[in-house]
């Protein structure tokens, strides 16, 4: 695509011998071989060559225009993307906080050490007794 651009952009160097032109009259010997125009041919000419360079001009514009659009868009989409996955993780990361914070609420220390003491006590209340008792 650079190289179709960098041929619109030397298109207008690539120029040749300068035309000669020559009024001439019905019968007048012509003093070069080539061709012969009549009046509106020699305008077409003139008018052609004018607009040639701003038609090359055109035609960059369009093609810069058009990529700088492929571009834009293409940059667009990523950007997107990007936020997308932008929001995607931080709904993650606040997700994976609640569940953090449930599961923290949840487990709460194990405050059964009386329980267990006083099952101790008792186990050990009891068996001493039945020890007097067998006795």
């Amino acid at each position: 695509m650079f190289g179709l651009v960098l041929l619109f952009l030397v298109c207008p160097v690539a120029y040749g011998e300068e035309p000669v032109f020559v009024p001439v009259q019905e019968g007048d010997v012509v003093p070069f071989d080539g061709r012969l125009f009549n009046d509106p041919a020699v305008a077409k000419l003139i008018v052609d060559k004018q607009f040639e360079h701003k038609q090359c001009e055109l035609r960059v514009d369009y093609e810069v225009g058009l990529m700088q659009t492929k571009e834009q868009y293409k940059y667009d989409i990523l950007l997107a993307k990007s936020e997308a996955d932008d929001m995607r993780l931080s709904e993650l990361i606040n997700i994976r906080e609640e569940e953090n914070k449930y599961l923290r609420e949840q487990i709460k220390p194990n405050r059964n050490n009386w329980w267990l003491a006083g099952g101790f006590i008792a186990g050990a209340a009891s068996a001493i007794g039945i020890m007097y008792v067998v006795k």
